[in-house]
């Protein structure tokens, strides 16, 4: 969940699009398309509008790209699905996107089993 917030605030921060953020108390509205205001100016500095933690506080101002952590950036890569990963070649593949693929395929396999036996009840 944190790390859902993290992301859809930076790609809020950056001029983002609309993510929901559903768990966290959010409204989808929070985060909006920069034509709907997501940044606004209150005389020199820029404002991320909505993403204020403390009801009643004033809005967090945005800062320059290179103020911001590293690690940050690497939120908004989306890792490799299933599909992909499946269609990769093994002997290819790293260290971490084996494990990767090895649970998606869990997950996949229990998803599936608990449909076909919730079917048979």
């Amino acid at each position: 969940m944190m790390q859902s917030l993290v992301r859809s605030s930076y790609r809020a921060l950056r001029g983002g699009f609309t993510v929901p953020l559903h768990h966290s108390g959010f409204s989808a509205a929070a985060v909006a398309a920069p034509e709907e205001g997501t940044a606004s100016t209150s005389g020199t500095t820029r404002v991320a509008k909505g993403l204020g933690m403390v009801k009643g506080a004033e809005d967090p101002p945005m800062r320059p790209h290179d103020q911001y952590p590293p690690w940050l950036q690497d939120l908004t890569e989306m890792e490799p699905s299933l599909g992909q990963l499946s269609r990769a070649d093994l002997k290819s593949l790293s260290q971490q996107e084996k494990e990767r693929l090895v649970k998606l395929s869990n997950r996949d396999k229990i998803r599936t089993r608990n449909f076909t036996q919730a079917k048979k009840k």
